[in-house]
């Protein structure tokens, strides 16, 4: 009796079975990493936008920007109520989360790059299997 996957003539030979769990888990597998990639470019895209309030507010009324839990003196807060034509649609305020350190936007974009790599391998190994994903 044959047990799968078994080496015939120097060659590793999976049966249908083998073969169609192989490809559904490299599917989960790549469906998976696409989720994470996802959700670390989301994280991407809200330190992206603190740093444009940030750099707004450099530019321009810094005394305005404020960081949530922040204690703020309430005549700035009050002044800016006043101006908010003037800065356009942008919040003069950013998400304590997002604290700008770089080191964690530069952890975030390490992830990125191996989710990438991964999806990359992911797909190439089912094209080799004969399996075509988008």
């Amino acid at each position: 009796m044959l047990v799968s996957p078994y080496v015939l003539f120097g060659i590793l030979v999976l049966t249908q079975e083998d073969q169609d769990a192989l490809v559904g888990r490299r599917v989960r597998e790549l469906r998976d990493v696409k989720e994470r990639l996802a959700k670390l470019r989301a994280r991407a895209r809200e330190f992206a936008d603190s740093f444009s309030t940030v750099h707004f507010h450099l530019n321009n009324n810094l005394e305005y920007l404020r960081i949530d839990g922040e204690r703020t003196d309430e005549r700035f807060v009050e002044q800016e109520r006043q101006q908010s034509g003037s800065f356009g649609r942008r919040e003069p305020h950013i998400p304590k989360l997002a604290t700008l350190e770089i080191k964690t936007v530069l952890e975030i974009r390490d992830e990125i790059r191996a989710c990438v790599l991964e999806e990359k391998s992911l797909q190439e190994s089912l094209e080799h299997m004969g399996f075509k994903n988008g």
